[in-house]
């Protein structure tokens, strides 16, 4: 395995797609610094100074990414791509979090027992293999990525008891493959604009890339 754990620069995805050299399982994350150039994650604020181009680098960054896994059908056609958030945005949620399975007997400081979840995040299913337009309503966490990994590689046993108890989206959100007509979609034009992050000196990070450090 690689010295790094694993971790290769973003520029090396094209060149493994093209060459149908992609690791079974891959987990990309945006870009939070930008030191002189744009970032391209999904944080109001962290993208540039003009609020209306906030989350244009990050579409273009899926927008990239599907993209480039379409230009080798050999890959598109076997691939599964799943788009996912660690938080909700801000939004209104109606629906009240429900309780779930604690990962294991850890308590928090003010008595938290991880036993309940928060609000909802949206995630997309993008293959040959999923249901075309459709919305399910299952109940799943992030760890549903880590269980559906587990059958799908038919890895035994589980990380966690959350992991464990949590539904799989490979039963419910697949069926099997289908001939794709998929098309390119259109990246945003990008006017180049002020970065907010300059140098690298810990005044120029914001809150949230100062929780990340």
């Amino acid at each position: 395995f690689k010295k790094n754990g694993g971790y290769r620069e973003f520029d090396k995805f094209k060149k493994d797609v093209e060459n149908d050299s992609l690791a079974n399982y891959i987990f990309i994350e945006p870009k939070h610094f930008g030191f002189g150039n744009p970032t391209n994650n999904m944080h109001p604020g962290n993208n540039s100074e003009d609020s209306s181009t906030d989350f244009k680098n990050a579409e273009n960054l899926v927008a990239y990414i599907y993209n480039t896994l379409n230009l080798n059908k050999k890959v598109f056609n076997k691939s599964l791509l799943v788009v996912t958030f660690d938080e909700h945005g801000g939004f209104y949620d109606h629906v009240p979090p429900p309780n779930c399975t604690p990962p294991d007997n850890k308590v928090a400081e003010k008595g938290f027992k991880f036993d309940k979840y928060g609000f909802r995040v949206p995630t997309l299913i993008i293959s040959p293999y999923a249901k075309s337009g459709y919305i399910d309503s299952t109940l799943y966490d992030h760890t549903s990525i880590i269980k559906s990994v587990f059958e799908n590689f038919e890895i035994p046993g589980h990380l966690t008891n959350r992991d464990k108890n949590a539904n799989s989206f490979l039963e419910n959100s697949l069926v099997s493959r289908k001939k794709s007509g998929a098309e390119p979609v259109k990246e945003h034009k990008i006017i180049a604009t002020k970065s907010r992050t300059k140098a690298a000196g810990p005044e120029t990070y914001n809150d949230f890339q100062q929780d990340l450090l």
